[in-house]
């Protein structure tokens, strides 16, 4: 039934990405539950029901890996006696959500999931014993496992030490994809308007002075500190990030920043912890999950305004809470209230509940092309957007011409500017150096895991499947399908960047420079409050004693400062931490 694929091609660039998240279930499989299957059942055919979540990835990478599975073992025979010769992958390319029970008596059999927490539907036992398929050899790949392919934090995390009779590690799940939220702009706007700094600006001159005018003007080396790439002239600083915004609005009359009205709350939640990740780095973010290690930079606010304590403080899981005053959750409030409160650097719908994000994608993508509406230079979203919006690429190429598809627009990712210029120089000096200069977390939670409730002959076909799926040639295919990157660790030679839109490379080569923090662990405070420590409620406060969900909903609804939010936020969390299990 298995067979070997041709050798991947030798590559060169390395991409080491990670992610979290599982899937659980037990017991036998029920009545069909609602989908959305792709085709019909093919009754001469044995069947293999796959779960996907059919958001901003979409299902194209699914599609075909479907088709080159089904290719391969067309002449396979799973049903002996049956007359059945072949295999059908039956997609079920669904929003629906799914739960423990679901998973465990719904008719999918593999699932692609995300926003999932991998203990919880292990104690719910929605989960089936993958071990073979991630440690076992793959016939696809027999030089690597997808074992091969995890960080050691990610194996510490799938794989669960003890749990099986014979004394492998046992594997419940593995990553799927990886997701991080951050800042997307319009280069081509960019280059005709000139919304790039000046090498050597004065910082005290006007504002139109402090950027380019003249094509042969130089732009400064920008984020990574070297010139002469794509990121000359881009802002460095929160501070010069805030200049940029108010040179295109008020001296432009564009929208300088865009996101979604009605998930505001938690697009700029997930914004700002990103930004807490990019100015704490790997170690000290990590701190947030396995409470085991030094704090260097906590502190507090004194006198209206913040500052860092004198001493390092070693954090345990007793006293986790004090981790909300590290100095990048401050800085990176502060950012966010100035975004929320500064009218002119943001668009109009920035708060109305019926902009969604999908709204926000397209106007972002239509504006200033007919000449009426208003550009956007920059938007706030989450790097599988370009994916997400690929119907509105479609039809502007249709509509305008092949220039507005997705393959030939020229937008790209924006590395996050640093809090301040002591921040910038140490990630400019890593760059040089050969280090990340960057640091990026998943916020998706997102697993590839198969039911309990799988019959146990189908079982082995489910193992194979995700093998097959979890090839380097497939990683590959998922990339240059969706323009990002899947949580194991693979590698991207010039080839394969050649394939991708301008917006996918300047994503990528940003993830090449950064370290991932993939946020979990298996401290058992972590593993036992897995829902808490999302980066979208991650950041809650106590402030004049009313429990504040939101920063951005409180900066923008409550008035509430910066300042204030910080600390309620040790507050909260200082009440709350007594009381988890």
């Amino acid at each position: 039934m298995k067979s070997t694929l041709k050798k991947m091609m030798g590559i060169a660039l390395s991409l080491l990405l990670g992610v979290s998240t599982v899937l659980a279930a037990v017991g036998c499989k029920g009545p069909s539950l609602p989908g959305n299957y792709t085709e019909e059942v093919d009754t001469n055919r044995t069947q293999l029901y796959v779960y996907n979540y059919d958001g901003g990835f979409g299902s194209e990478w699914l599609s075909k890996v479907k088709q080159r599975y089904e290719e391969l073992h067309a002449n396979d025979v799973y049903e002996p006696g049956t007359g059945k010769r072949g295999i059908q992958i039956m997609m079920n390319n669904t929003k629906n959500g799914v739960t423990s029970e679901t998973i465990k008596s719904g008719q999918d059999e593999v699932y692609f999931i995300e926003n999932m927490y991998y203990y919880s539907l292990r104690y719910d036992g929605a989960l089936m014993d993958i071990t073979d398929a991630v440690s076992g050899e793959n016939p696809y790949e027999p030089a690597k496992t997808i074992e091969s392919k995890l960080t050691a934090e990610q194996q510490n995390f799938y794989g669960i030490k003890g749990a099986r009779e014979d004394g492998k590690t046992q594997y419940l799940g593995v990553p799927h994809y990886f997701g991080t939220y951050g800042l997307v702009y319009n280069k081509d706007l960019f280059d005709e308007k000139g919304y790039y700094f000046l090498d050597g600006y004065d910082e005290n001159s006007n504002l139109e002075d402090k950027f380019v005018y003249y094509d042969t003007d130089k732009k400064t080396a920008g984020p990574n500190g070297q010139y002469g790439d794509d990121d000359d002239g881009l802002p460095t600083t929160y501070q010069e990030f805030y200049w940029l915004l108010e040179y295109i609005s008020r001296m432009n009359s564009q929208t300088a920043l865009s996101w979604t009205g009605q998930y505001y709350t938690q697009y700029l939640g997930f914004l700002l912890n990103s930004l807490v990740a990019d100015y704490e780095g790997l170690d000290q973010m990590m701190l947030n999950f396995t409470f085991d290690g030094t704090a260097t930079d906590l502190g507090s606010i004194t006198g209206g305004s913040f500052a860092e304590d004198a001493n390092d403080l070693q954090i345990t899981e007793e006293n986790g809470w004090e981790l909300k005053r590290q100095s990048g959750v401050y800085y990176a409030l502060d950012f966010i209230e100035n975004l929320v409160d500064t009218e002119m650097y943001h668009n109009s719908n920035a708060f109305t509940d019926s902009y969604s994000h999908l709204d926000n994608q397209q106007d972002f993508l239509m504006s200033g092309v007919d000449g009426v509406t208003t550009p956007i230079a920059m938007t706030v979203d989450g790097m599988w957007w370009q994916s997400e919006s690929s119907q509105v690429f479609s039809s502007m190429a249709s509509r305008y011409g092949d220039q507005y598809s997705m393959e030939n627009r020229n937008l790209r990712w924006m590395p996050l500017p640093k809090a301040n210029k002591e921040k910038a120089a140490e990630a400019t000096e890593k760059i040089a150096n050969g280090r990340n200069g960057y640091t990026v977390t998943d916020s998706l939670y997102s697993l590839c895991c198969v039911s309990s409730g799988i019959e146990d002959w189908k079982l082995p076909i489910a193992i194979d499947f995700i093998q097959f799926c979890n090839t380097d040639e497939s990683l590959i295919e998922f990339t240059t399908t969706t323009n990002t990157v899947k949580a194991l660790t693979y590698e991207i030679d010039e080839t394969v960047l050649e394939q991708l839109s301008p917006y996918g490379r300047s994503l990528i080569e940003y993830i090449q420079n950064a370290d991932i923090v993939y946020p979990y662990s298996q401290a058992e405070l972590y593993i036992n409050n897995s829902s808490m420590f999302r980066a979208d409620e991650y950041y809650r406060a106590t402030v004049n004693g009313a429990t504040k969900n939101y920063p951005a909903q409180a900066f923008h609804v409550d008035g509430i400062s910066a300042e204030d939010y910080f600390t309620g936020l040790a507050t909260y969390y200082k009440s709350s931490w007594n009381t988890l299990a």
